[in-house]
């Protein structure tokens, strides 16, 4: 089980969903989190947290308990790898999980997925 204390207000925290024998999974760490700019990118904006779906069932962050299965639920993911953005807005005090997208991303690709959820956690 993943649990997260506490994070600072002004990072998000980006939920990686894989399994060891996910193909995709293997590309996408070889690939795209191996790239220098998602890398800087990563380190400078988020905190990045792996989730071996394979091991783990529920995440704590900030003391709420969120079950794996009810996440991908609510937001429709039924394939791996995932990523969810989970954060906290300042305007608004609320944390929920505001972004998500499934399937491989190049690295040009994944940081377009990170410019269009700042837009969308601009919105909330």
């Amino acid at each position: 089980m993943f649990n997260m204390r506490s994070t600072p207000y002004y990072k998000d925290v980006i939920f990686y969903f894989y399994t060891d024998n996910c193909g995709y999974c293997k590309k996408m760490e070889n690939s795209t989190f191996s790239d220098r700019n998602v890398i800087n990118k990563l380190k400078d904006e988020y905190i990045t947290v792996k989730v071996d779906l394979n091991k783990e069932n529920e995440i704590i962050v900030k003391g709420k308990s969120y079950k794996i299965d009810d996440i991908f639920k609510e937001k429709g993911i039924k394939g791996i790898p995932a990523v969810v953005i989970y954060g906290y807005k300042l305007k608004t005090k609320e944390s929920k999980f505001y972004y998500h997208f499934i399937g491989y991303r190049d690295s040009f690709e994944f940081l377009n997925e990170l410019k269009e959820a700042k837009k969308i956690k601009k919105g909330l």
